[in-house]
């Protein structure tokens, strides 16, 4: 590499490392966000399109921290010891990212459809599991429940319970028709049944409009 490539990434990296400092996480793109965890993972190259890479690849933060070292270095620009460093985040680096993500509205399918692959992809027994995103009314999450059936009334009652307005639900595949059947219990309590995605691995269907 040359050394003016070497001295644009350098002096990017202090940029934003400075930008950080001054503006806190808040003014980031989740892309940057990764971006400045990976500095110290991959020095003295270009960490901006591995950041895409991942999140093209796994969906969201949460879904890189999730991601087992053979999935990550599948892809490009990720190795070894890269792997290794992600996976071996701190409990402290991980919380503040969730904390991050809590923070940014969910209000579009591809934001809904990647937090449900991540959380999908931790659980045990996928097929039926159920997830309720509880929203304020611009889309921040409230809260987030699972379920291991699909009660849509109890699931309600939770909403009730969290104060949300809108909802989106996420469930594995061949699994939502039940609750689709049930959405106008939503609307009868006052909440906005925004959209059911169900999870198929890295795939997501919205089936709201099937």
């Amino acid at each position: 590499m040359e050394n003016s490539d070497k001295n644009i990434h350098k002096n990017h990296r202090k940029r934003l490392r400075e930008r950080f400092e001054r503006e806190g996480a808040d003014s980031f793109e989740l892309h940057e966000l990764l971006e400045l965890f990976l500095f110290d993972a991959i020095p003295r190259v270009n960490t901006n399109p591995i950041a895409h890479r991942l999140l093209d690849r796994f969906g969201d933060l949460d879904g890189v921290f999730s991601a087992s070292k053979e999935e990550l270095m599948s892809v490009k620009g990720i190795g070894e010891r890269a792997a290794e460093y992600i996976i071996n985040a701190s409990e402290e680096q991980r919380r503040q990212i969730d904390e991050e993500i809590a923070k940014r509205p969910i209000s579009s399918f591809s934001r809904a459809a990647n937090y449900f692959i991540s959380k999908m992809r931790r659980v045990d027994d996928p097929a039926h599991r159920v997830i309720i995103l509880c929203l304020d009314e611009k889309y921040v999450l409230i809260e987030c429940r699972e379920y291991d059936n699909k009660r849509v009334l109890f699931m309600i009652d939770d909403c009730i319970e969290t104060g949300a307005l809108k909802v989106i639900v996420g469930c594995a595949k061949g699994c939502g028709a039940e609750i689709k059947k049930n959405a106008d219990l939503f609307e009868r309590f006052g909440i906005e049944l925004c959209d059911i995605i169900e999870i198929d691995g890295f795939d997501a269907d919205s089936i709201m409009d099937e």
